[in-house]
């Protein structure tokens, strides 16, 4: 990505990782071919999106293209493509103008991507159709009949070894044994046995990676005292999280 963005020199540049990528390395290396650079990190459920994913969001910005655009928000008020007065009414004559404002735009932009958050005040069940609406049931149809006769065959077990590693790793820390009490899952592509009223159909389409997630969820709950497998058939299927 450095060499392309150093040979094809782009205006603006966004990438998007893991947020423990080692995010000041990336602002030092782009830095480094005279871009400025700022990282934020965000959370899906706080731009109302019903999942949980933590991730790093690198604004790149390139000095040279923010002089063209501030120049022409100068000449054309209306194309208000970021509003910083301190910005845009410099021309950006020296290349030490350029950076300054190449670096504030760029956390400006971070800035509003930050503002833009908003905790959701309405619960999940409000965007999610009723058990019984005739697409509910079409849908769980197809999703059957999909893994069953995609390819005339069975799901087979997908090879899940750097994961199975993670997870093994975090249920010692975490000191929640090896059972997996919600899914009872098998290992070669065996068929999970959810609890009753819970989306069977759904759930022996996952991979192992994401049902051996579910069980581990499952017991850092029950070692708080709650049992999810008593919570609303829809909620276990919810996305859930490693760390």
């Amino acid at each position: 990505m450095l060499k392309y963005v150093e040979k094809h020199q782009p205006g603006i540049v966004i990438l998007e990782n893991v947020s423990k990528a080692p995010w000041d390395q990336v602002i030092v290396k782009f830095a480094g071919i005279d871009y400025d650079a700022q990282v934020v990190r965000l959370d899906t459920k706080k731009y109302y999106i019903p999942h949980t994913r933590n991730r790093g969001c690198a604004s790149i910005f390139l000095p040279s293209l923010m002089s063209f655009l501030c120049r022409l928000t100068s000449v054309l008020p209306f194309v208000d493509l970021i509003a910083i007065p301190q910005v845009k009414k410099n021309l950006f004559d020296s290349t030490s103008e350029r950076k300054k404002g190449s670096a504030a735009m760029v956390e400006d932009w971070c800035q509003r991507i930050k503002g833009a958050e908003r905790n959701a005040s309405a619960p999940t069940e409000e965007f999610l159709l009723d058990s019984d609406d005739p697409r509910i049931h079409r849908a769980r149809q197809e999703a059957s009949i999909t893994k069953v006769n995609a390819d005339g065959s069975q799901r087979v077990a997908i090879d899940w070894y750097k994961c199975e590693q993670r997870h093994s790793v975090q249920r010692q820390l975490e000191k929640l044994g090896l059972q997996k009490p919600l899914t009872d899952w098998k290992e070669g592509g065996g068929k999970p046995q959810m609890p009753d009223g819970t989306w069977q159909d759904w759930a022996e389409g996952q991979t192992e990676r994401v049902l051996d997630l579910m069980d581990i969820s499952f017991l850092r709950d029950a070692k708080m005292g709650t049992d999810i497998s008593k919570f609303p058939p829809f909620l276990l299927a919810l996305p859930c999280r490693l760390y």
